[in-house]
């Protein structure tokens, strides 16, 4: 439905796919151009700007899994943004073509969050991770795992300085407790 020129759609209009997947919004030459809302037949919903039938500029996806609010390139998620799972948890931060990775904030429904860098939607680089009971670590994550130099605090005021391989202390460290204690 729509004015068509030359062939194509062009203006406000709508399409239909033998897929039912829906496209709406403002068509040039065929192609969604400026706001407009793509349904596919996944139920996948991309409500946003739109060149040359891309997804570029501020948008709203919606997935079965939660919802994406921020910027896109190429239809994907990419610049800042927050994805919220249908389960409480979410991410804010930096994307790359659909991946998280740069600096962002991972918050979990039972109040853990991890706050510092993503390679690909892992926990990469410097980062803390703080955990809802109040104990926190702050260091260096690789594969999403603690890894090389950081800092474990208790929220009893102990605190642990040292070493990390694979998320486990190993090497070189110190314990020093609340009351002043070091153990090395």
């Amino acid at each position: 439905k729509g004015e068509y020129k030359e062939g194509y759609l062009n203006g406000e209009g709508e399409k239909n796919f033998a897929d039912e997947t829906k496209e709406f919004g403002t068509f040039l030459d065929g192609d969604l151009n400026g706001f407009g809302t793509t349904i596919w037949d996944t139920g996948t919903k991309y409500e946003g700007d739109w060149v040359k039938g891309v997804g570029v500029g501020k948008a709203t996806m919606t997935y079965n899994t939660g919802v994406y609010v921020g910027q896109t390139d190429k239809t994907l998620e990419h610049g800042k943004g927050t994805f919220t799972w249908n389960d409480g948890e979410s991410y804010t931060g930096e994307w790359v073509y659909g991946q998280r990775t740069g600096k962002g904030t991972y918050k979990w429904a039972n109040g853990d969050q991890y706050n510092g860098y993503f390679q690909n939607g892992v926990y990469e680089g410097k980062g803390e991770y703080i955990y809802a009971n109040g104990n926190k670590f702050v260091g260096s994550f690789k594969n999403g795992l603690e890894e090389g130099e950081g800092v474990f605090y208790w929220n009893d005021g102990d605190k642990y300085e040292g070493n990390y391989i694979d998320g486990y202390r190993s090497g070189k460290g110190k314990y020093v407790y609340a009351s002043g204690t070091v153990y090395e």
